[in-house]
């Protein structure tokens, strides 16, 4: 096994299992510049701390900068367990991310994890690639893993006498992907012992059509300021077969709009009825008229714009919670060098022709592509804030702040910005 770096500083993910003690191994190896990252959830007990210990005596003899976390579970109400886990987890990287100046996040996800979370997606997922998978790359995490199976990252490993940890609640069978794990994947290597590389290769097949797919739907025109133009939906139906309607709706619309099946069929089914007939599908109300059909939002008005002055606080801004000052509070958002910030600041809604200069780069970056790269719905893009100084924009809500106002190892003043959506 042996795996290559490109130029930049890397942020490993590193739990203490064979996949991220393997990958930092080889990071190290292939003379990658790396950091590495520890969540200790505490979910359990003494076996948690132990992950821990073990983490910090390797980094210690191999030489690694460490960042542990200590996460409250509890504080992430209404998600579930693993849900929260991960929120907390991926928040923490974009978190040191932004305040430490990382060009990539490192993860150790292997080819088996692919393979269970295709079937997973088949079961379960709402997403509109039935056979999704985990992406070898996507923004600023990579997994250079993903091409190798778990048997030779354990082989690996023993070869190399590295020592690794076991967590014992991968071998519970209550969540769906250990099930799927446990039971299901002997269940089909029984039946045929290759199924993980046709898993792969069938899935690996699906995402090339459907990026294909999306390429064509997006370039159509079809859709745009939340107005399906019939006429276009028509012809290229003419030009690609009948199947092309459903296949729109079921991966154009439920990528925009986040439609479940049956909403989507009820859509489908407005195509063909009389100019003024309407359907309600959750929060959104369609219209069929003469020439398409209009998908009508509950109006969310912009919150106002809040200013920030020199020191701490605290304010809401529409949903969010917000807060900010010398002190390092928990939580997602920036930290900035103090004296590099021009105040007051201000809070409010991203505005048609906002750009700035992220962390890292030296080219001025449109906030409207940072909202498309992050995925943003559009009908949360008038509660999604950026927070400028005198001088411009300095940070875009869950991205990274300016390179101007970033810090570095001669700041003397921290400034940090929190927000979340429960105060």
């Amino acid at each position: 096994m042996r795996i290559e770096c490109k130029a930049g500083r890397y942020l490993v993910g590193w739990s203490g299992g064979p996949d991220s003690t393997a990958l930092v191994h080889l990071m190290l190896d292939a003379s990658c510049q790396i950091a590495a990252a520890h969540i200790n959830y505490g979910l359990r007990g003494a076996e948690s701390d132990e992950d821990e210990n073990f983490v910090r005596r390797m980094a210690e003899k191999w030489g690694i900068s460490l960042y542990v976390h200590h996460a409250d579970i509890s504080e992430h109400k209404g998600l579930c367990l693993q849900a929260a886990a991960r929120k907390i987890r991926y928040d923490f990287f974009r978190r040191l991310v932004a305040s430490e100046g990382y060009d990539y996040i490192a993860l150790g996800h292997t080819a088996d994890d692919d393979v269970e979370t295709r079937i997973y997606s088949l079961l379960r997922s709402k997403h509109f690639n039935p056979l999704a998978g985990i992406p070898p790359r996507r923004s600023l995490i990579i997994r250079p893993l993903i091409k190798f199976s778990r048997a030779e990252v354990i082989h690996y490993l023993t070869n190399r006498r590295i020592p690794y940890r076991t967590d014992s609640s991968n071998f519970k069978t209550e969540y769906l992907r250990n099930k799927i794990r446990l039971d299901v994947l002997p269940k089909l290597a029984e039946i045929n012992p290759s199924y993980a590389k046709q898993i792969s290769t069938a899935g690996a097949l699906a995402d090339a059509q459907f990026r294909l797919l999306r390429r064509i739907f997006v370039r159509s025109g079809i859709i745009k300021n939340d107005f399906l133009d019939l006429e276009k939906l028509f012809r290229y139906e003419n030009k690609y077969g009948a199947d092309f309607r459903r296949l729109f709706f079921f991966q154009r619309l439920k990528e925009l709009y986040g439609f479940n099946a049956s909403e989507l069929e009820t859509a489908l089914r407005l195509v063909d009825a009389q100019t003024g007939k309407t359907a309600r599908l959750g929060a959104m109300r369609l219209v069929r008229e003469r020439s398409g059909m209009v998908f009508l939002r509950s109006e969310i008005d912009a919150p106002e714009p809040l200013s920030i002055k020199d020191g701490g606080g605290e304010g809401r801004f529409g949903k969010w919670y917000l807060c900010w000052g010398a002190n390092n509070i928990p939580g997602e958002g920036f930290t900035a060098d103090l004296e590099r910030l021009k105040f007051p600041l201000t809070v409010r809604v991203g505005l048609a022709g906002d750009a700035f200069v992220p962390l890292g780069m030296q080219g001025r970056k449109k906030v409207s592509d940072v909202l498309t790269e992050m995925k943003v719905p559009a009908a949360e893009k008038k509660q999604w804030f950026v927070v400028e100084d005198a001088e411009g924009i300095i940070y875009v809500q869950g991205y990274r702040p300016a390179e101007r106002v970033k810090t570095t190892a001669s700041t003397r003043s921290v400034f940090y910005f929190r927000f979340s959506e429960q105060a």
